[in-house]
């Protein structure tokens, strides 16, 4: 079960929060509190041109894009969207083609009782059509506030079903975890948090087994600095963290050290949302070597923003400091460039995992346009004693995720017929493992493991 994509399209309305803040019209506008923060705080010296615009939103616009003014309401929609939190129904949403459908629904959460199920397709939201709407159009629709209820109309299979949902505070995990075949431990960091590095020593802690950690960072806004800092301090060999800038000059920050750590290099992956907090992690990782980066560039989000509490009870967020890694890298517009650019990280980490667990097999030629609801056939490089590749000799893995089950028939002597008892995922990529100790049919006993790439149509 590959988690990311899931868990990518729960947090459409959360990440949502992060990036579609409005100018709101403000009473009283503390703007004499906002240019005395911009003029001693702002990471540069900001003109008195600047200063001297008459409003809030005006001043702010001519400084950076980070650099923000909430109201109460809004500063708490930006601290849920950092905690994972939102009031809705407790469903993720997928598009497909001009539908959308829900791929998941949260054990317990409000669409639970209420009796929607994974595979329904949502036809309107209170009477609104959905029908050519984006992802970000229907979130909005689901959320409001706590206690009220939402009217939906979903198409299961041929029926046409209504129900009322109430809405509740739902809040996803930080962290999300899975053991990959090959014995390798994925966490999906969803947001750095109060709780993000407990659940990653917890995380560590419950599979101490694991020979290889994938951390999927793909889709991380961000959030506490302090909370990278702790991350990067679960590595062994890292001391400096990043490097930040004010005005005062250069600082070195050092990492937060932890109880449990990793012990060896992980694979990272990321992509163009991976911003702030994500690509401090993703650049000191790099650049101490204690990873190797799979993906897109980061974001290349390099300033670190503070939060001043105005006396009206708005907050204002303001950059005051750039960061850099620990080599004094820039961030800022450039971001993180990984070892391995690739549109599927997740299956090419694994692989390369895989590889390396097995790197005395021998590769046999690759298998290109399997089809994913038909049988499959390896050819052996000599005669096959068939009973002797019983007892799991031959082990078929998802490439990012789990082992598939085979059974397996031998149509001659040098060939065996694989068929998985589930069909294969339409383009999906595997590995087909045939374990050392199967005999030859004149009883040899063969101790070299073989491996096979698989792509399916």
């Amino acid at each position: 079960m590959k988690l990311t994509r899931k868990l990518t399209v729960h947090l459409a309305a959360i990440t949502m929060a992060l990036s579609c803040f409005t100018s709101s019209a403000y009473g009283a506008e503390p703007i004499e509190e906002v240019r005395n923060y911009v003029k001693n705080y702002y990471v540069d010296k900001v003109d008195d041109s600047v200063l001297h615009l008459p409003t809030v939103d005006e001043v702010l616009s001519k400084l950076d894009p980070y650099s923000t003014h909430f109201t109460a309401e809004e500063y708490q929609q930006f601290m849920n969207a950092i905690n994972q939190s939102y009031v809705g129904i407790g469903i993720g949403l997928e598009q497909q083609e001009q539908k959308l459908m829900i791929p998941t629904v949260y054990p317990g959460s409000p669409a639970d009782r209420a009796g929607l199920q994974e595979g329904d397709i949502i036809i309107s939201v209170n009477g609104q059509m959905l029908f050519g709407s984006t992802l970000e159009q229907a979130a909005e629709l689901l959320q409001g506030e706590a206690g009220t209820s939402v009217s939906l109309v979903i198409q299961r299979s041929e029926e046409t079903i209504s129900f009322r949902v109430t809405r509740e505070e739902i809040v996803f995990p930080t962290i999300i975890t899975e053991r990959l075949a090959g014995n390798a431990g994925y966490i999906y960091i969803a947001s750095f948090n109060e709780e993000t590095v407990p659940s990653l020593q917890k995380a560590l802690a419950d599979m101490p087994d694991v020979e290889h950690w994938i951390v999927d960072l793909r889709d991380n806004p961000g959030g506490y600095v302090d909370s990278a800092l702790e991350m990067l301090g679960m590595f062994p060999s890292i001391r400096t963290a990043l490097i930040v800038e004010s005005r005062a000059g250069k600082e070195a920050y050092p990492a937060i050290p932890q109880k449990r750590k990793f012990t060896s290099p992980i694979a990272l992956l990321t992509n163009g949302n991976s911003a702030s907090s994500s690509e401090i992690v993703a650049g000191t990782l790099k650049a101490t070597d204690n990873a190797v980066l799979y993906g897109e560039k980061t974001f290349g989000k390099g300033l670190m923003q503070t939060l001043f509490e105005l006396k009206n009870g708005d907050v204002l967020k303001l950059t005051t400091y750039r960061f850099y890694t620990p080599k004094g890298e820039v961030i800022q517009q450039t971001g993180i460039v990984p070892h391995i650019i690739t549109e599927t990280p997740l299956e090419d980490a694994h692989e390369a995992w895989l590889e390396a667990k097995y790197k005395t097999y021998k590769e046999w030629p690759d298998l290109k346009d399997v089809e994913s609801a038909k049988d499959f056939t390896i050819t052996f490089p000599e005669a096959v004693n068939g009973h002797s590749l019983l007892r799991q000799k031959i082990e078929l893995v998802e490439l990012g995720g789990q082992s598939v089950p085979v059974d397996f028939t031998q149509t001659n002597l040098r060939q065996v017929a694989i068929h998985p008892k589930e069909p294969l995922k339409p383009h999906g990529e595997y590995m087909l493992i045939v374990h050392p100790g199967w005999k030859t049919f004149k009883g040899k006993e063969i101790k070299q493991g073989n491996r096979v790439e698989i792509d399916v149509q």
